[in-house]
């Protein structure tokens, strides 16, 4: 598809780079964690987000000869985190969050906190940790901050959060290939989804 600049702020040009945006979807896979994740990550998908991924959907194979064994799970984070345009931090009220809080430290020590979306899911009476909350609340200028109670109030929340992101993105997705996130990863699509 042709682009033409001078059409990039209105619609539907402006949409035109919405399934080419990597979106790492981070959070607890712990105690039905992975369930919430993977469903949100599909209706990502179905919302015309094409490249979002978990970072579970990654060839473990390919990358277990890469990394260190001993920091398997914390590398291979890192690593996508680095080749992510986007990181949503699904903040599940309830689960362990520890594993998401240290790559969200990561994101904040890489200076990524532009590309951040941080959600928190505090439904039945539970809520996210107040430190990690604060921690958050620091990078406000820069951060886009979700409150939601199901998967479907998150995932139109993301949406419009990556849609408001898009120009800032613009220069990235304009002229790049299909690289090791389309090709290294185990593709969801809307069949499975």
């Amino acid at each position: 598809m042709a682009f033409d600049i001078e059409n990039w702020t209105s619609w539907p040009g402006y949409l035109a780079y919405l399934k080419d945006v990597r979106l790492l979807v981070l959070g607890s896979y712990k105690n039905g964690g992975y369930k919430i994740l993977s469903e949100v990550t599909n209706g990502l998908i179905k919302a015309g987000i094409a490249n979002s991924r978990l970072v579970a959907d990654f060839d473990p194979e390919a990358e277990k000869k890469q990394f260190d064994p001993e920091t398997y799970e914390l590398s291979k984070s890192e690593y996508w985190i680095e080749r992510a345009d986007l990181l949503l931090f699904d903040f599940i009220a309830g689960l362990d969050n520890g594993g998401i809080a240290m790559e969200l430290a990561y994101a904040i020590e890489r200076d990524m906190m532009h590309r951040a979306i941080v959600a928190y899911n505090e439904r039945d009476g539970k809520t996210v940790s107040s430190l990690i909350k604060q921690r958050v609340k620091r990078y406000s200028s820069l951060v886009t901050e979700i409150r939601y109670s199901n998967e479907t109030e998150l995932v139109d929340q993301v949406k419009g959060s990556v849609v408001s992101k898009l120009e800032m993105l613009y220069e990235r997705l304009r002229f790049r290939t299909p690289e090791e996130w389309e090709t290294g990863s185990n593709t969801r699509s809307e069949d499975t989804a």
